[in-house]
């Protein structure tokens, strides 16, 4: 496996786990999960100290110096992929952006409650933001193959 493979997976994986957190901290917040302030504090600080640490050693393993995405290309072949992979991602992106400009009116002509409005548009942008990944991953899976 290339320098790069190593880097997108542990990336893909590393923004699973984030964004895992993001939703463990709305599901909190909003009442969702029945977690006392203390143990959430605590098992939140935890996963982000992990986190942090892995990522600061596997950084250092590949020495890559910043996490920009043509910082760990090794070849013109893989800088061809990466930049068809952001393509997709911008175009999926502006999608799901223009699909939230446009249901914000409904949700809110739907739901007179603002609590539930953001509700919502929370789990919009969590799930747009898992969904960003998995097609990230499988897109590089596709081409990188090939």
């Amino acid at each position: 496996m290339t320098k790069s493979a190593r880097f997108i997976r542990f990336n893909f994986w590393e923004l699973n786990i984030l964004l895992l957190l993001l939703a463990l901290f709305y599901a909190n917040f909003l009442g969702i999960l029945d977690m006392s302030q203390i143990t959430f504090d605590i098992v939140y600080f935890i996963s982000l100290f992990v986190i942090q640490i892995t990522s600061a050693t596997y950084r250092k393993r590949l020495h890559i110096k910043s996490n920009s995405a043509l910082v760990f290309v090794e070849d013109e072949r893989e800088r061809s992929i990466i930049y068809k992979i952001h393509s997709i991602l911008l175009c999926f992106y502006t999608a799901a952006a223009f699909l939230l400009l446009l249901a914000i009116p409904l949700i809110n002509l739907f739901t007179l409650d603002i609590y539930t409005a953001l509700t919502i548009i929370s789990g919009w942008l969590i799930l747009m933001g898992f969904l960003g990944n998995i097609i990230y991953y499988s897109t590089w899976l596709r081409y990188y193959h090939k």
